[in-house]
């Protein structure tokens, strides 16, 4: 027997003769007649406590798995805890112990003039065959598994791939700093911090996230309307689940965000695709494409992955869009704080007020994922609905988390960052820009990137960009294939570099060892 705590228990079972189990099967049928009570023996237990813990917890534990196991069936007696402590030369309290942990949880029970025997119905009938695993998709509802469904590939170690896009330099993050900004609110808690208040997030926090986002992305918001939520993929599924309904139809830019796409088809939604181009999302195409569309997301200041920004006369014809067809707008502005080239664009949502628009940004980009923090800006008349859903959903970070990064931000801490990394990214954009020219001009050419985290590299003609970026994966680049972010696979091939994680080594050097990979797949 096949035991997994530890040396090999041997059991001997007595008095389950044939005519015991046939005794069984006929008083389980015939709730007239006594159950039977048969005994078993044990010769005895492991008592290695090195490896199973205290004594009373190894019996426990084995005593448990074989009742689960329907090893001991139901209406099974054991021996008496004296009986049992001596046969396995143990202390009765140890068997006490173990019995009294079983009954709390209903494994066994005490019967007058019966002893202690397996409780009924807490056995399991040996199964044939290969069980069907719980995770089987078959137990999945339809949201489910749409929501289960594998699209985005993310780094799951420390050791992170080099051009990996979505991901900032972390290494150039003010730890100290924040360190003791948040041990300093972690030590002297209010107590509302420590409850249920600031609904929707902490009150200072959006009060300094209001007066940030009129002053730096011409939105146009008060406190009340900023509600706090754990990342820009919960802002954007939130607003999703409260906007539409299954079945209601959705538009997407193409290539873009796999998160937003995502969202959207695990809520049950008509994903509609518009192509992009070098003025951004095509807002001529959605009548066409999308005519009934709900709900559409865009990523005006620096589209995903491609890096280039709608144009002034598209969001005006897009606002114009969406006034007519009484559509909703969610306006992803995930990392427009690092643009290179003269001031950041404004927003969509402050050319509008009254638009139907939700703006979301997230720190994810500016400092780093791992905080979990976010934010989004609702219509006032919707504030109240964004509430009380995050309320239900559980999407809100931490409060002290939130106090801290407050702290953060009055301090001057948060802009200083910012400004540096601005400089940090400029720089290594230009390196990355240069030796893609350079060396990899015979396979494509870059797109312009006047800011943003990541580069696109639009591969020539019939070049496989997914082949590619396998290859480059397989020798430690995380470059991604323009093809991934496609709803469909047509379209020009490409790939896409992040520029928060090209500082591991030499940015030239690192583009040559490319280039030669690139050539063994081309």
């Amino acid at each position: 027997m096949d035991l997994d705590i530890g040396p090999f228990l041997v059991i001997r079972w007595i008095r389950f003769a044939h005519t015991q189990d046939m005794n069984v099967t006929r008083a389980e049928n015939d709730t007239s007649l006594p159950l039977p009570i048969p005994a078993v023996g044990l010769e005895f237990v492991p008592t290695d406590r090195a490896t199973g813990g205290t004594l009373h917890r190894q019996l426990y534990r084995w005593l448990r798995q074989r009742i689960l196991a329907g090893e001991l069936r139901e209406g099974t007696r054991l021996p008496s805890t004296r009986a049992l402590a001596k046969d396995l030369n143990l202390s009765r309290n140890t068997v006490i112990s173990a019995f009294e942990q079983l009954t709390s949880e209903g494994f066994i029970e005490s019967r007058v003039g019966q002893g202690t025997i397996i409780a009924r119905g807490v056995g399991h009938a040996p199964t044939t065959g290969r069980p069907v695993s719980p995770a089987s998709a078959k137990y999945l509802s339809q949201r489910g598994g749409r929501l289960s469904r594998p699209l985005r590939h993310l780094p799951d170690s420390d050791e992170i791939p080099l051009f990996q896009p979505g991901l900032p330099e972390m290494s150039e993050f003010p730890r100290a700093a924040w360190s003791r900004l948040l041990s300093r609110r972690s030590r002297v808690l209010s107590d509302g911090l420590c409850g249920y208040a600031h609904a929707g997030g902490f009150g200072p926090l959006r009060e300094s996230l209001a007066a940030y986002l009129c002053a730096a992305r011409g939105v146009h918001c008060s406190a009340s309307e900023v509600l706090v939520v754990t990342t820009a993929q919960a802002a954007v599924d939130l607003s999703t689940r409260l906007l539409t309904d299954p079945g209601d139809q959705a538009w997407i830019e193409c290539p873009g965000y796999i998160g937003s796409r995502a969202s959207f088809e695990a809520n049950g939604l008509d994903v509609r695709t518009i192509p992009t181009d070098r003025n951004g999302v095509r807002v001529g195409s959605i009548p066409t494409l999308a005519p009934d569309a709900r709900l559409g997301y865009v990523t005006a200041s620096h589209h995903y992955p491609t890096g280039v920004t709608l144009t002034l006369e598209r969001r005006l014809e897009l606002l114009n869009w969406m006034r007519v067809a009484q559509s909703w707008l969610i306006e992803d502005d995930y990392d427009s704080e690092f643009r290179y080239v003269n001031a950041p664009i404004a927003a969509i949502q402050g050319l509008e007020p009254q638009a139907q628009v939700i703006y979301v940004g997230s720190f994810s980009k500016t400092l780093f994922p791992g905080l979990r923090v976010a934010y989004l800006v609702a219509p006032q008349d919707l504030v109240g609905a964004f509430r009380q859903a995050l309320r239900q959903t559980g999407q809100e970070p931490s409060l002290p988390l939130q106090a801290a990064l407050h702290d953060f931000i009055e301090q001057g801490l948060f802009s200083r960052h910012v400004r540096r990394m601005r400089a940090i990214y400029a720089a290594r954009n230009r390196a990355l820009t240069d030796a893609l020219v350079t060396h990899l001009r015979p396979f494509g050419e870059p797109l312009p990137a006047d800011g943003g985290l990541q580069l696109t590299f639009m591969l020539r003609d019939r070049l496989d960009d997914d082949a590619i970026a396998k290859a480059a994966k397989a020798a430690g680049f995380g470059v991604e294939a323009l093809s991934r972010y496609r709803a469909e696979q047509e379209g020009p091939g490409g790939l896409v570099f992040g520029i928060g994680t090209a500082g591991r080594d030499p940015i030239e050097a690192s583009i040559l060892r490319l280039k030669q990979h690139m050539r063994a797949v081309c």
